[in-house]
């Protein structure tokens, strides 16, 4: 059993159009829309006390505001996860998204692995024709 809590975070693509989910880096055609999915989960079989998340967005390198996760302060128990949903559609224009999510951020809990509580992901759209 492990000594202390693993909070691991990450985030999911998921095209809406089609219902799946698509990989980082992925481009796709207008009009469509993604769901940008923030998930951090408690891998361990102990109870993780108050950690911070947040969620960023960056259109074209540029921050979005206000941002689709503000810093949010959630419990967490054994093998339990979180998840916090945010839409982007395609304006029909050219563009790149880069999303970046901080789990466990702002917390004095020790962890087994501090290192898997940020996870950036890409996307783009592509002009429309």
């Amino acid at each position: 059993m492990p000594e202390f809590p693993d909070t691991y975070a990450w985030i999911k693509l998921i095209d809406k159009s089609k219902g799946k989910a698509v990989p980082s880096g992925s481009t796709l055609s207008h009009p469509s829309s993604i769901t940008i999915r923030y998930v951090v989960a408690n891998d361990s079989n102990q109870p993780v006390g108050e950690i911070a998340v947040m969620g960023v967005l960056y259109k074209d390198n540029v921050k979005v505001m206000p941002s689709p996760l503000p810093i949010t302060w959630i419990t967490l128990q054994a093998n339990q996860l979180w998840k916090h949903e945010y839409n982007v559609n395609s304006t029909g224009e050219a563009n790149e998204f880069r999303a970046t999510l901080f789990g466990g951020v702002g917390s004095s809990i020790t962890e087994e692995d501090e290192r898997n509580n940020v996870f950036n992901t890409k996307f783009s759209f592509s002009a429309a024709h």
